[in-house]
């Protein structure tokens, strides 16, 4: 069962939801929050506190917690904790959290974590997620299943996979050749044009040289 969760910055609990009245769970979080960790992408705690179990995720320097008895275990605190966090990454919350007061998320996300506990302790816990799960595997498995019967093992993919590669690189030595030939064409062409414009340019300025007498020795 679920008994409170609630989300902090720091020593700052921002919102909080509990499912015993009878119990001062707040005032023990707000008295334990400094021994949290405060800094960590993604950090992952549990605490064993008597009959109770504290477990936490820390992201961005925003701490998730909750509070569940031993039945509980470890997966569904978790896997509850870890959608208290999508829901609230997703909203403007998260943007107003680093400078945010105490409890100052209550009215706007704490029916958010009311109707996640109640859901994590119905026994139901994030079936959507197990389904999605499971379709995950179900899709794997047939597509093993799809290999196997085409007698594509993991060995013949990768040898094509090479093949493909050294394919691959030929083609592009040979691209490469071919380019370099054309290239050498073109430049003998252009060479080639170039003393034929040249040696056209020469036979006329020797002619014209001649033909108006400045030059001696023409004839």
């Amino acid at each position: 069962m679920i008994a409170y969760s609630c989300i902090a910055r720091g020593t700052t609990i921002l919102v909080d939801c509990s499912n015993i009245e009878d119990q001062n769970y707040r005032e023990v979080v707000a008295s334990i929050l400094p021994s949290f960790p405060q800094r960590g992408t993604e950090r992952k705690t549990s605490y064993n506190a008597r009959d109770v179990l504290f477990h936490t995720i820390l992201h961005d320097e925003i701490l998730y917690l909750v509070i569940a008895d031993l039945e509980a275990g470890y997966v569904t605190p978790y896997n509850f904790l870890t959608e208290v966090k999508r829901r609230f990454c997703s909203t403007s919350l998260i943007v107003r959290a680093p400078s945010a007061d105490s409890f100052a998320f209550t009215r706007e996300f704490q029916p958010v974590l009311s109707q996640l506990m109640m859901e994590a302790s119905s026994g139901n816990v994030f079936a959507d997620l197990n389904s999605q799960v499971e379709d995950v595997k179900n899709v794997m498995n047939e597509n093993i299943d799809k290999l196997l019967q085409r007698g594509d093992t993991l060995e013949d993919l990768l040898r094509n996979t090479q093949n493909l590669e050294i394919e691959g690189n030929t083609f592009r030595t040979r691209t490469r050749r071919v380019r370099n030939k054309f290239w050498w064409q073109n430049f003998k062409m252009w060479i080639a044009l170039i003393a034929a414009v040249l040696l056209i340019v020469g036979f006329f300025v020797l002619y014209f040289t001649c033909a108006l007498g400045f030059g001696h020795d023409c004839n």
